[in-house]
């Protein structure tokens, strides 16, 4: 397949196709505090995904991409504009299985080790042609394996079982793995590849400024803050053979524009200046739904926000207090009226369709009593300050958090930190909810 822009975030969309039902899943456990926002896509009618070809598609970002490198980040918005430059050695379908993407196959060679054989029909956008070499020196920028003197990948905690990437030939990877993993092939579509000579010809800050991918756009300009520009790639090796349609990108070009005003979006869409919305808030749902020339698309999340409790933190050391914040916090009334309902309950972190969900388990309902009885017990110190910790992102739930605790009689103060996950972590770690 080659996609104009894939979507790992999942959730509701606004477009000229036909509508779609369902929801957004908010969380809060043991000791996650778990929510999912859903953004919201529209895609005006004049434009659709496949045509006209020498149209651009114009998408609109709330925020700018962190980084060119895709082994440098953890932002969902920086992942939708690179799963366009580059690809991954597997990919997930519409039924969100595992398939081939990069790698034509693989075998588990015993419980710690995995093999996996490359295609070898992809070139990178220079020419170059892909390798192991180019994988092995991907996975180990991310695993910070041989890299001691750079900075440390925001993404080495997806890959944390990961010990060892070795290549055997050019066509062959092999992982090896502290303890069995058999979530490795699904992790590893959350990968993109770079290219290893290119990377270390123009180094970081040259990677940045012009990235080389495999993926069906190559890069062709980008501002600061402004957009990013990408044109087919006319060499494309056409993506998964389990994903069809096999083929080239169906369209010549592609423009993100930085738009950090909701309302500017929605004008740019309303006025034809844009084709796609990323990130509108539920509450233009509505709003987007009555407008002519504008469609709402709703399709199942892959991804779950979460707030993490610091169990090692006094008095976050006590499964009571944990429970206790579970009990304060009524999350069916933070997806009435601050999603507008585009919400749904889970009782743990995982989404209904992964591996390992339990549908037995039953979230925590909403019960003050019981948190306070909670409390007691503990001898919880009610003049204690609980620390939130929250990016821009995330603070409509950081917020509702912190309003419930306060309401319990509990003291809360929140920080807005410019990272998505916390930089410290253990007793002295500055925050007990992030």
């Amino acid at each position: 397949m080659a996609p104009v822009i894939q979507k790992y975030s999942g959730g509701t969309y606004c477009s000229a196709f036909p509508k779609m039902n369902i929801g957004l899943i908010i969380n809060l456990l043991i000791f996650l505090s778990l929510c999912i926002f859903h953004p919201i896509e529209a895609i005006s009618e004049e434009e659709t995904i496949t045509g006209p070809e020498n149209s651009p598609l114009v998408i609109c970002l709330p925020d700018d991409v962190v980084t060119m490198d895709p082994t440098m980040h953890r932002s969902r918005i920086t992942q939708i504009v690179l799963k366009n430059i580059f690809d991954s050695l597997t990919a997930r379908n519409e039924k969100n299985n595992v398939v081939p993407q990069l790698a034509e196959s693989w075998r588990l060679i015993n419980d710690t080790e995995w093999e996996f054989r490359l295609r070898n029909d992809v070139r990178f956008h220079n020419g170059q042609r892909l390798t192991a070499s180019d994988v092995k020196f991907t996975l180990d920028r991310v695993i910070n394996k041989d890299f001691s003197t750079q900075e440390v990948s925001p993404r080495k905690g997806l890959f944390e079982p990961v010990t060892e990437v070795t290549a055997p030939d050019d066509l062959t990877i092999r992982i090896k793995t502290g303890h069995p993993w058999p979530n490795l092939p699904l992790m590893l579509s959350l990968q993109e590849i770079l290219p290893e000579s290119y990377f270390k010809k123009v180094g970081s800050s040259g990677f940045n400024d012009h990235p080389v991918g495999a993926g069906p756009f190559r890069f062709v300009r980008g501002k600061r803050g402004d957009e990013i520009v990408l044109e087919r790639f006319e060499d494309y090796y056409g993506g998964s053979s389990l994903r069809p349609p096999v083929q080239k990108a169906p369209l010549r070009q592609v423009v993100f524009k930085i738009v950090p005003s909701s309302l500017d979006q929605l004008a740019m869409l309303k006025s034809g200046k844009c084709d796609i919305l990323f990130d509108v808030h539920p509450e233009y749902i509505a709003v987007l739904g009555m407008s002519s020339g504008i469609h709402i698309l709703k399709i199942p999340a892959t991804k779950s926000y979460f707030a993490e409790i610091n169990c090692t933190r006094p008095p976050m050391n006590d499964m009571r207090v944990r429970k206790a914040l579970n009990y304060a916090v009524d999350i069916n009334t933070i997806i009435r009226y601050k999603l507008s309902g585009q919400g749904q309950r889970l009782s743990t972190i995982l989404l209904p369709n992964a591996f390992g969900f339990n549908r037995r388990l039953d979230p925590y309902p909403y019960n003050t009593k019981r948190a306070r009885e909670l409390l007691n017990e503990a001898g919880y110190p009610y003049d204690y300050v609980i620390s939130i910790f929250t990016n821009r992102n995330d603070l409509i739930f950081a917020d509702s958090i912190a309003l419930y605790l306060t309401k319990m009689g509990l003291k809360a103060q929140l920080k807005i930190v410019h990272y998505f996950r916390p930089q410290d972590t253990g007793p002295d770690a500055p925050w007990d909810i992030f």
